[in-house]
């Protein structure tokens, strides 16, 4: 049973590691240039902040985009886009259209009662959402507080460091016990 809890321990570890990898490096990458939005071999996590797409995507949800080329979206799809300079819109496709021969999207909330009212232009999209993790955004704000820092990272590594050091005193415990023996 130990073993299982250590070797527990030790991939949640790993993944915890990784996962702070991960943000550490999309997080410096998208601090040098602020116009674009950080990803990860193509893929771009956003946290959802208001109920437009309830109840497939929720407040909170943190939803994970791939890009894609214009002319693969389709119907149906729920792609997110810069509404403006400063926000992002993630809404369900609900009409494509030939303009001065470029295709352009109609989109709507699926909570909404209405269209978005303005056709999005392939330059504003910034990908399709290809899964989304539920409450991920109230972790991800939770581990960036004080108290997820000590939660999450502090005590997990206590734990683990607490566990290599009994083993290696145990260790040395044995063969000081079997030097005596051999004496």
């Amino acid at each position: 049973m130990k073993k299982i809890i250590k070797l527990t321990g030790n991939i949640l570890f790993g993944a915890l590691v990784i996962a702070v990898a991960l943000s550490l490096i999309t997080s410096i990458r998208a601090k040098g240039n602020k116009d674009k939005i950080p990803s990860f071999l193509g893929y771009k996590p956003m946290t959802v902040l208001t109920g437009s797409m309830a109840p497939k995507i929720n407040p909170g949800d943190v939803i994970i985009d791939k890009s894609i080329k214009a002319e693969d979206i389709k119907i149906g799809d729920v792609i997110t886009y810069k509404a403006n300079e400063s926000m992002l819109v993630t809404h369900r496709v609900i009409g494509i259209f030939l303009q001065n021969g470029k295709n352009m999207y109609k989109t709507k909330g699926d909570a909404n009662n209405t269209d978005d009212g303005k056709l999005i232009e392939p330059e504003q999209v910034v990908g399709k959402v290809s899964f989304r993790i539920p409450y991920g955004g109230y972790i991800s704000r939770f581990a960036g507080s004080v108290y997820g820092f000590i939660f999450l990272i502090l005590i997990p590594t206590g734990l683990l460091i607490w566990e290599q050091i009994k083993t290696i005193l145990s260790e040395q415990k044995k063969e000081k016990s079997e030097k005596i023996g051999q004496e």
